[in-house]
C-alpha cells in the first residue's frame, strides 16, 4: 500500500510545479466536487461502524486536524457515518467532542418523551407499566373478527403484522442530527457540503448494498445507523433500509469509486468480540452486523494506507457512559497518534503534491459554510407546516405548538413543540426539517400515524401484598381525537378492574366516564393497636369533564357514586374519629372537583420541580340507606430542592378535611405505609406504620425526605414525618402528635424502583421493615 501511494504522490508532485489547485474556503457557486485526479490526490477520511465504539473517531480527528490534515471528502457506516456527516457539517473534532459528551444517550437511544413534555395522563400511565406495547387492526372490522372472507387475515396476523419494526424508532437521535444540520436539509447533492460526503445503508428488499451521494441528508444518516432490530428501518420508496454494516462496515471501496487515491481510516469494528463485551441486544445485534459485513471488510482494510485500529476491549456497542465516552474518545487519539510518523510523511507527501510552501500551516478547508447548529445558535421561522394529519388534526396542533413566526427561537422551543405533538401518542414518529439556506427557515413536521391501540404490563412485588400484576388494554387510546376505551385489571390480594370511556374533539374538553369494580382486605389500626379486619367490596362510576389543554395539569369536575358492601368488619376495640361504622351497606352519591399539577423530572426519584393537588367532594345522598350529607376536602403538595449534584431536599404537606357529622366510616381519614391509596382512595403514606390507621376528622401532615444519589442509580434517603389529627379544628394544637422516621435505600433498575426501608413511630412504637420492586400501581 505504502510502494503505490508514493508512486501516486511522485506523479502529483511533478504536476504541481504546472498546476497549482485554488480550492476557496467555501467553493463556487455549482456543485463542489471532489478533486479532480489528474490535478491533485484525493485524500479521503473512512470512518467504520461500532456504536459507542464509533467515539473513538472524534479523538482520531482530533489528533488528525492537530497535524493539519485536508479531507477531500469523508465516508462512514453507522456511527462513522454519523461523526462523518458531522464533521462533513463543517463541526470541527473538538465541537463533535463537546457535542457527544453533552448528550443523554439514554434519552438518543430510545423513543421516550422527556417527562416535561407529556401530558399529565401520560405521566402517570409511564408511572406504572413496566411494558407498553402498541397494535392495531387497521380500522377494518373484518380484519378484527376474521369473518369477512377465507382470505381475511385473523385477529392475531392483524395483531401481529401492525407491531414496532424495531424496539426504537429512532425519533431523537434523528430530531438532534435534523437540529445540527440547519441550512442542509433540503434534497441535496452531498458533494456540495462543506466536505463531500457518503454513507452505506443496506436494502432489506434486494438485499443490495445503498450508497448516499445525494437526497435528505439527516434520512441517509439515520438509514446507515438503522441497527435491525434495535432500531426501525427506514422506508424510502420501495426501500426499506438499515444498517449499511451488515454489508459494508468499514466502506474503503465507496470512497476509491469516488476518486479517492489516498485513504486514511480509523477503524472501530471487525474484532471479534470478547465474552465480557456482549452484554446486551444492542452488543449481540452489533456482533452479528460485524460477522455479515466480512465479505468486503479484509480488502477494505488492505486498500487503507493508513489504518487506525483504537484498543477498545472492554467496551460494547452500548457503552454510551459518560465515563466509557471520554475513554473511548481518548483512545481514538492516542491510536492516531501511535501513526503520528505515518501521518506526519504522509501529510508532507500530499502538500508537495499539491504544490503547497513549505511554509503552509494546512488544516481543514471547507467548500461551503458550516451547518447552522440549533442547539447553540437562534433562528427565525419564515412558516411551520404540519405535514400527515387532517385539518382538524393541523388547526388543534397548531394551537397547542409555540413556534412564533419571525421571531428569534432555539432548540427549546422546537424540541418542546416536537415532544408536544409526539407526547399525545397519536404518532408513531414526529420529525422535522427546516427548509432554506439562511434564517428564515421553512419548518416542516412530518407526523407519521401510529397505531390507536396499546397493551401495557405492569408487575410489583412488595412486603405487603406480596406481588400483583396490572394489565391494560387501550383501544382508540392512541388516536388524537375521538372515543376511547380503556381496560384495566389489577391481580393481586386486593384485585380490581376498571373500564374508562372518553371522547376528545379539539375544541371542548374530553368527555370521560368510568365504572370501577374492587375487592379489598386490610388490618386497621386505631390508637396505635389492631382495631379492626376489614374486608369490602366496592363499585364506583363516574361521568366527568376534564382539560385537555396543559400539559403538567389535570383539572376534572363531574359526579360520582360509590357503593361499598362490608362483608366482614370484626371490631377488637373502639375505632377513633366521628365516623358511622354501621354502614356497611350502601351507595353514595357525590360531586366533585379536582385540580392537580405536576412537573417532577422524575415520578420516583426527582432532583427539581413540584406536585400539588387539591379536591373537594360534597356527598349527599344514599341509594340503600340514608346519611349525614358532608364535605371532604384534602390538599397535597410536594417540591423537589436540588441542594448539590448529590444530595435533594423533597418537603411535602398533605391534609384531609371532613365537614360533617357520623360520616360513613369508608370515608374515613386513614394513613399508613409508604404508598399512598393503597388500601382507599384518600389514604395518606406516612413513614413509620404499614397498616391502614385511622384518623380522626381533620388530619395533616408534613414530610421532608433528605436523598442522596450515592453512586449511578443508587440512592439514599433520610425520611421524617409528623401528623396531627382532631375531632374539631378548636382541638388541631391538643396533644403530641404523631412522629415516624425511616432509611431507604433504592436502586433505579430498568423494572422500575428496588427499595428497601426500615422505620419506626411512635404510633406504633415498633421497628418496621417494607421491601419494594417495580413501579408502584
Amino acid at each position: 500500500m505504502k510502494n503505490l501511494s508514493a508512486g501516486i504522490l511522485s506523479v502529483f508532485a511533478a504536476l504541481a510545479f504546472v498546476l497549482v489547485p485554488q480550492r476557496s474556503c467555501f467553493g463556487s457557486e455549482g456543485p463542489a466536487m471532489p478533486a479532480d485526479k489528474g490535478e491533485s490526490p484525493v485524500v479521503a477520511l473512512v470512518l467504520s461502524g461500532g456504536g459507542a465504539k464509533g467515539a473513538a473517531h472524534v479523538g482520531a480527528i482530533k489528533y488528525l486536524e492537530s497535524l493539519g490534515y485536508d479531507f477531500d471528502m469523508v465516508v462512514g457506516t453507522s456511527m462513522g457515518s454519523i461523526i462523518g456527516g458531522l464533521y462533513s457539517l463543517g463541526y470541527t473534532g473538538t465541537e463533535i467532542d463537546s457535542l457527544i459528551k453533552a448528550q443523554d444517550w439514554s434519552v438518543l437511544m430510545n423513543d421516550r418523551t422527556p417527562r416535561k413534555y407529556l401530558s399529565y395522563a401520560s405521566k402517570k400511565y409511564r408511572e406504572k407499566y413496566l411494558l407498553s406495547i402498541s397494535f392495531d387492526f387497521k380500522d377494518r372490522l373484518d380484519t378484527l373478527i376474521g369473518v369477512a372472507n377465507q382470505d381475511s387475515p385473523v385477529i392475531g396476523d392483524a395483531f401481529f403484522r401492525t407491531l414496532p419494526s424495531g424496539l426504537v424508532a429512532g425519533q431523537n437521535i434523528f430530531n438532534l442530527f435534523t437540529g445540527l444540520s440547519v441550512g442542509y436539509q433540503d434534497s441535496l447533492d452531498f458533494n456540495t457540503l462543506p466536505i463531500p460526503f457518503a454513507c452505506v445503508a443496506t436494502d432489506l428488499v434486494t438485499g443490495d448494498e445503498i450508497v448516499f451521494h445525494e437526497g435528505h441528508f439527516p434520512t441517509a444518516v439515520r438509514a446507515s445507523m438503522a441497527i435491525p432490530v434495535f432500531f426501525a428501518p427506514v422506508r424510502s420508496g420501495d426501500r426499506v433500509l438499515v444498517d449499511g454494516g451488515t454489508l459494508n462496515n468499514y466502506p474503503v471501496d465507496v470512497a476509491k469509486k469516488m476518486g479517492a487515491d489516498i485513504i486514511i481510516g480509523v477503524d472501530v469494528s471487525g474484532e471479534k468480540s470478547d465474552y465480557s463485551e456482549i452484554n446486551n441486544i444492542a452488543d449481540i445485534l452489533g456482533s452479528v452486523i460485524s460477522l455479515m459485513g466480512d465479505t468486503k471488510y479484509q480488502g477494505n482494510v488492505d486498500d487503507t494506507d493508513i489504518y487506525i485500529r483504537p484498543q477498545l476491549s472492554g467496551y460494547g456497542t452500548m457503552s454510551f457512559d459518560d465515563a466509557s465516552i471520554d475513554t473511548i474518545v481518548d483512545r481514538g487519539y492516542r491510536a492516531a497518534k501511535l501513526k503520528e510518523k505515518e501521518l506526519k510523511e504522509m501529510l508532507a507527501d500530499i502538500r508537495r503534491a499539491k504544490g503547497y510552501s513549505e511554509n503552509y500551516s494546512g488544516g481543514q478547508r471547507l467548500n461551503a459554510p458550516p451547518a447552522v447548529n440549533l442547539y447553540s445558535d437562534s433562528i427565525m421561522l419564515a412558516s411551520v407546516r404540519i405535514h400527515g394529519v387532517n385539518k382538524a388534526e393541523r388547526a388543534w396542533l397548531k394551537k397547542n405548538i409555540e413556534l412564533p413566526l419571525y421571531q428569534n427561537i432555539t432548540s427549546d422551543d422546537i424540541d418542546a413543540a416536537i415532544s408536544s405533538i409526539y407526547s399525545t401518542e397519536a404518532f408513531s414518529s414526529v420529525t422535522y426539517e427546516l427548509v432554506g439556506k439562511t434564517s428564515p427557515y421553512e419548518m416542516r413536521i412530518f407526523c407519521t400515524k401510529g397505531n390507536a391501540h396499546k397493551l401495557g404490563l405492569g408487575a410489583r412485588f412488595d412486603t405487603e401484598e406480596v406481588a400483583a400484576v396490572l394489565l391494560n388494554a387501550g383501544f382508540n387510546s392512541k388516536k388524537l381525537t375521538g372515543s376511547k376505551y380503556d381496560l384495566t385489571l389489577r391481580l393481586s390480594m386486593n384485585p380490581y378492574f376498571r373500564f374508562d370511556y372518553s371522547y376528545m374533539a379539539p375544541k371542548i374538553p374530553r368527555l370521560n366516564f368510568s365504572l370501577g369494580l374492587y375487592s379489598e382486605s386490610a388490618d386497621i389500626i386505631s390508637n396505635g393497636k389492631k382495631g379492626a379486619d376489614l374486608k369490602f367490596y366496592k363499585f364506583d362510576v363516574s361521568a366527568f369533564i376534564s382539560n385537555i389543554s396543559f400539559k403538567n395539569i389535570d383539572m376534572q369536575l363531574g359526579v360520582r357514586t360509590d357503593g361499598f358492601y362490608i362483608r366482614s368488619f370484626l371490631t377488637s376495640s373502639d375505632i377513633v374519629g366521628n365516623y358511622d361504622i354501621t354502614q356497611n351497606l350502601n351507595s353514595y352519591l357525590s360531586a366533585f372537583a379536582s385540580f392537580r399539577v405536576d412537573n417532577l423530572d422524575d415520578a420516583y426519584f426527582p432532583k427539581r420541580g413540584f406536585t400539588a393537588g387539591l379536591d373537594y367532594s360534597y356527598y349527599f345522598t344514599g341509594f340503600y340507606k340514608s346519611f349525614n350529607p358532608f364535605h371532604s376536602v384534602s390538599f397535597d403538595a410536594r417540591v423537589a430542592v436540588p441542594l448539590s449534584r448529590i444530595f435533594t431536599l423533597i418537603p411535602s404537606l398533605y391534609g384531609r378535611f371532613l365537614f360533617g357529622n357520623n360520616i360513613p366510616f369508608p370515608y374515613m381519614n386513614v394513613m399508613g405505609g409508604l404508598e399512598p391509596g393503597r388500601y382507599f382512595d384518600q389514604q395518606f403514606a406516612f413513614v413509620g406504620t404499614q397498616d391502614l390507621n385511622v384518623f380522626r376528622n381533620y388530619l395533616t401532615a408534613v414530610r421532608c425526605d433528605l436523598r442522596a444519589n450515592v453512586y449511578g442509580n443508587h440512592y439514599l434517603s433520610l425520611m421524617v414525618n409528623y401528623a396531627r389529627d382532631c375531632e374539631r379544628l378548636k382541638y388541631y394544637l391538643n396533644g403530641d402528635g404523631y412522629i415516624g422516621a425511616g432509611l431507604e435505600y433504592s436502586f433505579k433498575s430498568m423494572i422500575g424502583p428496588i427499595s428497601g426501608s426500615v422505620f419506626w413511630s411512635n404510633y406504633t412504637k415498633n421497628v418496621g421493615v417494607y421491601v419494594s420492586i417495580g413501579y408502584y400501581f
